[in-house]
């Protein structure tokens, strides 16, 4: 496929009378283009907790022995460290003859301080900015190993878009991110946001 873009070249030398045009054609590249695209069925409604809030923590266990101070953000542990929650799916249509789909779960909202780890927002009286050493980090514990939900996408497939509750349970902690910086005490925030659809 061959494009044209005519333009107009004018030299103007120091006689307003005296001018130069000139028409160029450009061959543009041929190209392959591949359109990949995927049905969404109408979006479920989702059910959370509009807020979670984490176990106390103390400086203290961001430091070299503490019990943050080991963890990674694909770390999970269990104890009582995390908040467990729900996300609950409700109204995601049914279909007459049950067509095996793809359920894809996203968690997003604060951006990435580091890979797999939600940026915080660390509260004063007087202002609001952003913290460079301590994040959130969520894993979706439905199987039989915990997956960070940045660092892994959450896919079900061969599933059937139904009206049906279903639950999905996850759990928050704290993440050091510099290992250099000290945890400064205080009240840190995350915003995150849910996005569900069959695909």
């Amino acid at each position: 496929m061959r494009y044209y873009i005519a333009y107009l070249f004018t030299l103007t030398l120091y006689s307003p009378v005296l001018a130069l045009a000139a028409e160029t054609f450009i061959t543009a590249p041929t190209m392959d283009v591949t359109v990949k695209a995927a049905l969404t069925l109408p979006v479920c409604n989702i059910n959370v907790k509009q807020e979670i809030l984490l176990p106390y923590a103390y400086p203290e266990q961001f430091a070299a022995g503490g019990i943050f101070s080991a963890l990674g953000p694909t770390d999970y542990s269990g104890g009582d460290i995390y908040t467990p929650f729900n996300i609950t799916l409700t109204n995601c249509g049914s279909e007459t003859a049950p067509i095996p789909r793809t359920l894809r779960l996203t968690l997003d909202g604060s951006s990435e301080v580091v890979d797999g780890v939600f940026e915080t927002i660390y509260s004063t009286q007087d202002e609001a900015y952003r913290s460079t050493n301590l994040g959130v980090v969520i894993f979706n514990t439905d199987s039989a190993s915990a997956r960070n939900v940045l660092l892994n996408e959450i896919i079900l497939t061969n599933q059937t878009a139904t009206d049906s509750e279903q639950v999905f349970h996850f759990a928050a902690r704290f993440q050091k991110v510099d290992t250099g910086e000290e945890v400064v005490a205080g009240a840190y925030r995350a915003y995150i946001s849910v996005t569900a659809a069959y695909e």
